[in-house]
């Protein structure tokens, strides 16, 4: 290790480097130039310490703004997978209520189809009922005119007034026509 590593490493103050004091020996180095020399390393020493105080407290400053931006990260993360959590709750519930309401119109569009068929059957049986009635009607009708048109013959055979011949017809008397 290099002489500053070792003194940064004991924790040097300038003070100490200034008033350091070393034993005295015959052909020691002069005491002037060793006292300058100290003042100038306790000068440096100083400016090192304050770049390393500024240092030291930039260091705290970012990692104290680490820990905000790391702490902010870990809410995010947290409301990201709540929001997530709740998006899938979500369309789980929206899927649930789209195939509950296809079901219910399923459900209404075969009812209204069931009772579409029934109306539709319901309206064959009376067109049906309403072409026996038309033919009866028509039958009926048919054998009428043709028992009136057998009477108008009758009367034209017979001669006389025609309400006498009518009124014997009805009660079951028929008058002898003319042939007889």
């Amino acid at each position: 290790m290099s002489e500053i590593k070792k003194l940064a490493a004991e924790k040097i103050s300038p003070v100490e480097i200034k008033n350091k004091e070393f034993k005295k020996s015959i052909m020691g180095y002069s005491p002037h130039e060793v006292i300058l020399f100290l003042d100038q390393v306790a000068k440096q020493w100083e400016h090192v310490q304050a770049g390393e105080k500024r240092l030291s407290s930039t260091v705290d400053d970012l990692r104290k703004e680490i820990d905000v931006w790391q702490t902010r990260e870990r809410e995010l993360e947290h409301i990201r997978a709540a929001a997530l959590e709740e998006a899938e709750k979500i369309r789980g519930a929206a899927t649930d209520h789209g195939k509950k309401l296809l079901q219910e119109a399923r459900e209404q569009a075969s009812s209204i189809q069931g009772k579409t068929q029934e109306w539709l059957a319901d309206i064959i049986v009376r067109l049906q009922d309403t072409e026996k009635r038309r033919q009866t009607l028509s039958s009926e009708l048919r054998k009428k005119l043709e028992e009136h048109f057998s009477l108008l013959e009758d009367a034209e055979k017979l001669g006389g007034p025609l309400e006498d011949r009518l009124a014997n017809y009805l009660d079951g008397t028929r008058q002898p026509t003319k042939d007889n």
